[in-house]
């Protein structure tokens, strides 16, 4: 069976980033997926998918959108924000049990203090193209060849 193997690189590794101009970081604006630290290598191969910039606002800034390339630095632990969430309870009943699931969606956040904790390097793993064996000969990874995602999920008849 061939082994597939990876290596590490940082977010700091010199690469052509096509970072969306000032104008362009708008509420809602689609921007290349290129422009994220950690979408590199031949793994992704999306054609039309679009990063949609967020509304995460800078205080510091004057009230500017934080681009979407810079959230990893700009959002990280020792930030103080606010946040304008939807909450979501689902009451359910489990085992003749009543459970709640509490969920909150994110509308906007803004920064108001930024974090005194430097950024920590981004490690990206860089995976080899090198494709994995699927031999019959080993039956663990051959169950893998009968799994077909061309198939509708519906459950299959045993043979």
């Amino acid at each position: 069976m061939a082994a597939s193997t990876s290596s590490i690189a940082t977010s700091s590794t010199n690469v052509n980033i096509p970072t969306p101009a000032p104008d362009k970081v708008t509420p809602g604006a689609l921007h290349n997926l290129r422009i994220l630290p950690d979408y590199r290598g031949s793994h992704f191969q999306l054609q039309q998918n679009k990063l949609k910039q967020l509304n995460i606002y800078d205080s510091t800034e004057n009230g500017k959108l934080i681009p979407m390339h810079e959230t990893y630095s700009k959002l990280r632990p020792g930030a103080l924000v606010l946040a304008i969430c939807n909450t979501h309870i689902y009451n359910m009943v489990q085992n003749g049990q009543l459970t709640s699931t509490f969920q909150l969606s994110v509308q906007a956040i803004k920064v108001l203090d930024p974090s005194d904790e430097p950024v920590e390097e981004c490690m990206i793993p860089i995976l080899s193209t090198m494709s994995v064996d699927m031999s019959k000969d080993d039956s663990i990874i051959a169950g893998f060849s009968t799994f077909d995602i061309t198939i509708s999920p519906t459950k299959k008849n045993k043979h």
